[in-house]
């Protein structure tokens, strides 16, 4: 049976309901809303630049992200980091509007696209 039991104490003291169900000796926890805890989390560290391990360059403006959350969103980023393409000095070959766009909606899962913007990405 699930019960709704404790609760989680998250860094920063926020408090977050756990659902937990028991299935013989075993325990099972699942937080809703950790997926977005995380993507806002993440989101964070990318706005303030901390912990960022790869540099993108588009149209000379330089963006500091993160490798692991670039590849696990685009199968673009997965090969060309598994395939060390990235040591380019030319870029990526897209436009500074159209990366920011992108990394917007990979840090985020939301972009705002206007009709000057949505040819860019």
């Amino acid at each position: 049976s699930v019960v709704h039991q404790w609760h989680c104490l998250l860094a920063g003291g926020v408090r977050s309901p756990e659902v937990m169900s028991r299935s013989g000796d075993r325990t099972s926890t699942f937080d809703p809303t950790h997926s977005d805890t995380l993507l806002h989390g993440l989101n964070l560290l990318w706005r303030k630049q901390l912990f960022c391990d790869v540099t993108l360059t588009a149209q000379g403006q330089q963006f500091h992200c993160h490798k692991a959350v670039l590849a696990s969103c685009s199968q673009y980023f997965r090969s060309l980091f598994s395939t060390h393409m990235l040591s380019r000095e030319d870029g990526l070959g897209c436009s500074s509007i159209g990366l920011r766009l992108v990394l917007e909606y990979l840090y985020t899962a939301n972009v705002t696209l206007s009709l000057d913007t949505v040819e860019e990405v």
